[in-house]
């Protein structure tokens, strides 16, 4: 692998990405109360719209891996997601704890979920397993369904089976460091159980896009509209938003953009993505 992997000179490529839409994964979960009417989740009417305006601030464009549950309950998001720049991909039905389905479940969901899509007009090319961890099918599933590429939890960008994986760290997203129910992962990865603060999420983000300018890699960013609820939250990521567009060394693309460049120079990019099949739920 040289150190030109990436167009133009850039020396590293980076995707902001987004997981989670509406209530797909507290309905999912039972966590949703009963009497609580859907389609109006507070993430999407309220924290989405804070979110769009600071990618549209600086011109950049994300990767949102929606739910196929979302499909029926908030097509007018999605549409607007299209026709803003922004690229849709998908991340099962009701965030399923994807590495625990079994075969026929997995095939269902697909099958339920790019018909839900495909009834929007929308073509997806793109899957962020939830959890982050993929089964032994999904590569064939991905293949049969005209995937380009795959967002597990995993070390580099890679080509197998004519996929790209384009991976995202434990560390550069924001549940990691703000999430109770990540308190086990974050013990696994050497950090404290106790939730951290927004700073601390902005100062590792800023060591992770240097780590990948340094060796010329790749990384998706990871934030969760529902975990935007805060200004200092948000701040996090204008502040990393601003970085990246502002940083001629970086290329930051949707996923999509980035697929089709790995794929287009397979002699750059390894066959292992050196997978991590950490739990978050542990």
């Amino acid at each position: 692998m040289s150190q030109g992997r990436w167009p133009d000179g850039y020396q590293c490529a980076i995707s902001i990405t987004m997981d989670n839409m509406g209530e797909a994964a507290e309905l999912y979960r039972g966590t949703w109360p009963a009497d609580r009417t859907v389609g109006l989740h507070p993430a999407v009417t309220h924290y989405l719209p804070e979110m769009m305006l600071i990618l549209d601030e600086y011109a950049v464009s994300a990767t949102y891996f929606v739910e196929g549950w979302s499909t029926g309950h908030y097509p007018g998001v999605l549409g607007s997601l299209r026709r803003t720049g922004h690229e849709v991909a998908f991340h099962g039905w009701q965030h399923e704890p994807w590495s625990q389905l079994s075969s026929d479940e997995e095939r269902e969901l697909f099958d339920r979920s790019l018909n839900g899509f495909a009834k929007l007009g929308l073509t997806v090319r793109g899957f962020r397993p939830p959890g982050g961890v993929l089964t032994e099918l999904s590569p064939q599933l991905l293949s049969e369904n005209g995937f380009t590429y795959c967002s597990p939890a995993a070390a580099e960008a890679a080509i197998r089976d004519d996929i790209a994986y384009l991976p995202f760290s434990w560390t550069g997203i924001d549940a990691y460091y703000y999430s109770d129910a990540f308190a086990g992962l974050r013990s696994v990865k050497g950090d404290s159980e106790n939730p951290i603060a927004p700073a601390g999420f902005r100062d590792r983000l800023d060591s992770l896009i240097d780590e990948r300018l340094a060796s010329s890699g790749y990384t998706a960013l990871l934030f969760h509209p529902f975990l935007m609820s805060t200004e200092d939250r948000l701040d996090v990521m204008r502040h990393i938003v601003r970085r990246l567009s502002s940083d001629s060394r970086i290329w930051c693309a949707p996923c999509r953009e980035i697929a089709q460049w790995v794929l287009e120079h397979p002699e750059e990019f390894p066959s292992d993505p050196a997978l991590d099949t950490t739990s978050w739920s542990r």
